[in-house]
C-alpha cells in the first residue's frame, strides 16, 4: 500500500496550493516568489532531500509511478489512450541560453548529470557548439520572453521558444516549461532533442528545482500524478529535487528490456523482474 496521506498534510497541501497560486498572478515580482518559496517551507514542502525517511516505496509502488509517469503525458489529466514508451537512444549534449545569470543552473545541471547519466546509461555532456546542442536550456528575464512571444510560431523558431514562451504567458501557475522533438524517420518515439524555458526571476532554489525536473521529464517520465512520493514528478510541490525514487524510475526506462514504443501492456509484465533484478525501491524505512 502506498503511504497514506495525513490530515495534516492534506491541510498543508491545500493551503500551498492556494498560496502559490496568489504568488503567480500577473506581475509577480522576485519578491512574490521568494514569499511563495518561504511559504512552502512553512508548512513542510520544497523539502530538498534526496532519501526522506518518511516517504518509503516498494516494487508495486514504483511499477505504478512508473506506468503513470511513462504511459501518459501532462497535457491528458486522465488520459483513456495510454502512451507509448519513449526515451533518448543517443547522446545528450546541453547548452544554457538567454542573457540572464545562470550560475545556480550551470552548477546544477553538473551535479545533476553524473546522477542521469548513472540511471539512464545516456552519454550526457555540455554541447561544444550550438550545432552539437540537443537539449537546450533558456532561462529567460521578462523582456527577453516578450522577444521570444513575437516571433512567428512555427518550424524556424529553434526549439519552439516562442510558443514555449507564449505557454508561460497564457499560465501564469506555470514556473517553467518543457517541450520534446522526436526522429522524423524510423523510430517515432525515441527523442531526439528537447528545451526548456525557465523564468529568470525566480529565487535560485525555485530555478534549479525547474532544472531538476524540467530536464529529467525531457528524458522519458513526461506526467505528474499526485500519489508519487517521493518525487519531483508530483505537483504538490512537497520534494524540490530529484529522489532516489526518481532515479529508480529512470533506471526502469532506460532498462534494456523496455524499448521506445512499448505499451503499458508491454511493460507491465516486465517491470517486476527488473525491479527485483535490480534491487530497486526502497521499502520499510518509515518509522
Amino acid at each position: 500500500m502506498p503511504p497514506i496521506l495525513s490530515r495534516a498534510r492534506a491541510a498543508a497541501l491545500l493551503a500551498v496550493l492556494a498560496l502559490s497560486a496568489c504568488a503567480t498572478e500577473p506581475g509577480a515580482t522576485r519578491s512574490d516568489y521568494r514569499d511563495m518559496l518561504a511559504r512552502l517551507r512553512a508548512v513542510g514542502f520544497a523539502r530538498e532531500e534526496v532519501r526522506p525517511a518518511d516517504a518509503p516505496y516498494g516494487a508495486e509502488e514504483l511499477a505504478r509511478n512508473f506506468a503513470r509517469a511513462v504511459h501518459a503525458h501532462e497535457r491528458q489529466k486522465e488520459p483513456k489512450d495510454p502512451a507509448p514508451l519513449q526515451r533518448w537512444e543517443g547522446p545528450v549534449r546541453y547548452r544554457f541560453y538567454g542573457a540572464s545569470p545562470a550560475g545556480a543552473e550551470k552548477a546544477r545541471m553538473a551535479q545533476l548529470v553524473p546522477r542521469l547519466a548513472g540511471a539512464t546509461g545516456l552519454d550526457i555532456a555540455p554541447a561544444r557548439t550550438d550545432d552539437e546542442a540537443n537539449l537546450a536550456i533558456f532561462v529567460l528575464n521578462a523582456e527577453e520572453r516578450r522577444f521570444w512571444r513575437s516571433k512567428p510560431e512555427d518550424e524556424r523558431t529553434p526549439y519552439n521558444v516562442s510558443r514555449l514562451t507564449r505557454s508561460l504567458a497564457d499560465n501564469d501557475s506555470m514556473l517553467c516549461v518543457l517541450t520534446t522533438f522526436y526522429a522524423r524517420e524510423g523510430d517515432p518515439d525515441v527523442i531526439v532533442a528537447g528545451a526548456t524555458v525557465i523564468l529568470a526571476e525566480l529565487p535560485e532554489a525555485i530555478r534549479t528545482a525547474c532544472i531538476d525536473e524540467e530536464v529529467t521529464q525531457i528524458l522519458g517520465p513526461f506526467w505528474d500524478h499526485n500519489s508519487a512520493r517521493p518525487s519531483i514528478f508530483n505537483d504538490d510541490q512537497e520534494f524540490m529535487f530529484l529522489t532516489d525514487h526518481d532515479e529508480d524510475l529512470l533506471r526502469l526506462l532506460y532498462d534494456p528490456r523496455l524499448s521506445p514504443g512499448m505499451m503499458r501492456e508491454d511493460t507491465a509484465p516486465i517491470l517486476p523482474q527488473i525491479i527485483q533484478d535490480r534491487r530497486l525501491g526502497r521499502p520499510g524505512l518509515a518509522g
